[in-house]
């Protein structure tokens, strides 16, 4: 009987993608590294970007093919939102930063003139922000990509203070004749630096359509009244850890449901309150940058140089299949976890089962409790899930995992048990 043949690993599919949230009909898949692309039939990639611009910073382009039973498959960088919509939303609320806009514009100039140089009659396509928040020339339609880049950085100019209006000015002059990009870019990109020192580009901001001023750290009235929301806890730690934004939003949420009920007649409804607050720590988890160690920053590509680039991400290591664990294998790996650590008799025991050996967690597990571990959900080599305890002090544990192994990342109580 002839053998079958197998076809090589690749990337660990995850789910399927559409436009809008996706420049292509494509499947996000993980590499074993961690690393997040996306796997895009060849059959739809006609742009010359795609295939010409690997190896550049700032242009979408097929990094590896993959054979599938189907057909070739293009493996490409994981791509978030669109800029356009991005700056949008961040202007809605969150303006951005001078070292935010320094970064973005930095990068859809450098994006320009890589674009120039490998498609020298005018490239066509729409810039989007990838998975470490850098902007990405996508290719493709018949939009111009440096008329483009030229649109980004007016609508960043409109909300910059004077010196950073000015060379923001002249970087839309330059990209207004495509000629002038590869030869004035360094100059533009030394001006912008002169403006404003590059920061990293916070692409995990939430805004509200009617943004309100509320003072930072306050408490609402009970009632309601003007106090702060419980997603501007979101909003104001996008730059924490997980353990942290978990922790904060949690008890942010439970301060608000307490503050808003009427102070006769309440009941206990913990079950309810930890739902809800699992339902935020997801959704903050599913808008989270992942698949970069660093956001993307302006940074000098030579020390003596006024010139910076983005910070690089990893590349997609070679595609390699994994298995995607089933949610009850996912406890299980937790529970196990947990097991072994409060069974741990010293402080060196308990700092193998996690992944900062001098993490303190602020909840934890004895022996003796009785416990149940249920996934809240899986983010593909992170995964957070709920401890539900039979005295009613439901916690939080986040695991990782790291160098082949999982490790517990956080454990953070719910919140506080609501008062009778």
């Amino acid at each position: 009987m002839a053998s079958t043949l197998e076809l090589p690993a690749g990337p660990r599919p995850i789910r399927a993608l559409r436009p809008p949230e996706s420049p292509w009909e494509a499947v996000l898949a993980q590499a074993d590294d961690g690393t997040r692309c996306l796997l895009v039939d060849v059959a739809d990639l006609a742009d010359a970007v795609s295939w010409t611009g690997a190896g550049a910073e700032h242009l979408a382009a097929v990094t590896d093919l993959v054979r599938t039973p189907q057909g070739m498959t293009a493996v490409l960088p994981l791509c978030t939102q669109p800029l356009q919509v991005f700056l949008a939303r961040r202007s809605g609320g969150a303006p951005l930063s001078a070292g935010e806009t320094v970064t973005l514009a930095v990068s859809v100039i450098r994006g320009a003139a890589e674009a120039l140089s490998r498609v020298p009659d005018g490239p066509c396509g729409d810039w989007w922000l990838d998975d470490s928040g850098r902007p990405v020339l996508v290719g493709g339609g018949e939009q111009s990509a440096v008329r483009t880049a030229g649109e980004v950085v007016q609508r960043m100019r409109a909300d910059a203070d004077a010196t950073l209006s000015g060379a923001l000015a002249l970087a839309a002059e330059v990209l207004a004749d495509p000629r002038r990009v590869s030869q004035e870019a360094a100059e533009v990109e030394a001006s912008l630096f002169a403006a404003a020192r590059a920061e990293p580009v916070a692409t995990s901001v939430l805004t509200h359509a009617s943004p309100r001023a509320v003072p930072a750290g306050a408490d609402g009235p009970p009632g309601g009244g003007e106090g702060p929301r419980w997603w501007d806890a979101v909003a104001g730690n996008v730059d924490a850890g997980l353990g942290d934004l978990v922790s904060r939003i949690a008890t942010t949420l439970w301060r608000r449901v307490r503050a808003d009920r009427p102070s006769t007649g309440r009941k206990k409804h913990p079950l309810i309150a930890a739902g809800v607050a699992g339902a935020v720590v997801l959704g903050a988890g599913l808008l989270w940058p992942r698949g970069a160690d660093d956001p993307a920053i302006a940074e000098p590509r030579h020390p003596s140089s006024t010139s910076a680039s983005p910070a690089r991400s990893p590349s997609p290591a070679p595609p390699t299949a994994t298995t995607a664990a089933a949610p009850q294998e996912t406890a299980a790996i937790a529970t196990e976890l947990l097991n072994r650590r409060a069974a741990c008799g010293s402080t060196t025991c308990r700092a193998a089962t996690q992944e900062d050996p001098d993490a303190h967690f602020t909840a934890d597990v004895s022996a003796q409790e009785k416990r149940e571990v249920v996934l809240l959900d899986d983010f593909g080599g992170a995964a957070v899930l709920r401890i539900a305890s039979a005295a009613g002090d439901d916690r939080f544990v986040v695991i990782v995992q790291k160098d082949g192994k999982w490790l517990l990342r956080d454990i953070r109580d719910v919140a506080e048990q609501p008062e009778g």
